[in-house]
């Protein structure tokens, strides 16, 4: 599955964070270092595997690990429509 943030999406960069306002729902979402990484690589769409392949090569993390939380947090920001199908 190909994956890229929502154009509409408002976001920071704070040091090695990402924080993005949900406006419509009042919300603040801060993520961490590698959830930051998977953000910035997702400014283009990108195939959620060449996610996790760079996660790896980037962080030192077993792939079946970097798969899983890879997978997540796709899961997690679809639903809360910051990332779009590409």
């Amino acid at each position: 599955m190909k994956i890229k943030q929502n154009p509409k999406a408002i976001y920071t960069k704070l040091e090695d964070k990402i924080v993005i306002l949900e406006a419509e729902k009042g919300r603040v979402l801060t993520l961490n270092q590698t959830a930051s990484f998977i953000w910035e690589k997702s400014k283009r769409a990108i195939e959620v595997k060449k996610l996790v392949d760079k996660l790896c090569q980037e962080f030192e993390v077993e792939r079946k690990i970097a798969d899983k939380d890879t997978q997540e947090l796709v899961k997690k920001l679809l639903k809360r429509s910051l990332l779009l199908k590409a």
